[in-house]
This record gives C-alpha cells, sequence and structure tokens, in this order.
C-alpha cells in the first residue's frame, strides 16, 4: 500500500469500527475519492441526461405519430428507466444535489432542442 493510501486510511477515525457496516466510512470514502473529479462525474451525468430527454422526445414521437417511431423501443425499455436510475442514485448517493440533477436535465433539455431543430431545419 502507497503511503498516501496508508495516511488516508490511518486519518479515518471511523474506518474499520464495529456496528457501523462500513456505511459511513465508505460514504466518506467514496465521496472523497469523486471529489477531485466531480466535474468528470458532472459531464458523465449530463450526457445520461441528455440520453433521458431523447428517450422522451422518441416516446412523445410515437404518441403523436399514433404508433410506432423508430427508437421508441429502445427508448422505452433501456434509455428511460437506465437515465431515471442514474440520477435519482446519483442524488441519493449524494453524488450531486438535486438542484444539480434539475440543471443538467435543463442543460439536457436545451441541448436537444438545439440539435433537433438544426437538424429538422437542415
Amino acid at each position: 500500500m502507497a503511503a498516501s493510501a496508508r495516511a488516508t486510511v490511518q486519518r479515518t477515525p471511523h474506518a474499520g469500527r464495529a456496528g457501523d457496516g462500513g456505511g459511513t466510512a465508505a460514504r466518506r470514502n467514496r465521496l472523497a475519492i469523486l471529489r477531485p473529479r466531480h466535474w468528470l462525474l458532472v459531464s458523465v451525468l449530463l450526457v445520461e441526461a441528455v440520453l433521458l430527454v431523447n428517450a422522451g422526445w422518441h416516446v412523445v414521437a410515437a404518441l403523436v405519430r399514433g404508433g410506432y417511431a423508430p427508437g421508441v423501443i429502445t427508448a422505452v425499455v433501456i434509455n428511460l428507466p437506465f437515465g431515471v436510475y442514474v440520477l435519482r442514485r446519483a442524488v441519493r448517493e449524494q453524488w450531486i444535489r438535486p438542484r444539480t440533477a434539475w440543471r443538467l436535465m435543463t442543460i439536457a433539455l436545451v441541448l436537444h432542442i438545439a440539435a433537433l431543430g438544426s437538424l429538422l431545419a437542415g
């Protein structure tokens, strides 16, 4: 084990304490690991938010057409449930705040509208 890793483990006062189930220490360690690369986490969650908005678009397109729209099965079976799961878990595990999740969804919606508008106009 590297010296810096040993120092981190030794400085964690509750690590390995009987009866805590490792929950508190594990959460603190996850947050410590994620914090330096928080921008990377938010970027990945933004991509997932865009996929979630895109899945919603496919469902709306299918409803407007009154039947099947290309991509709606993948959207409903894979992208929609996975996107909801990932964003809810990110908030529940305190990787991001709820406000950040809503901001990501707003940014994703704006990006999706811009991309869709440029495709339809071109």
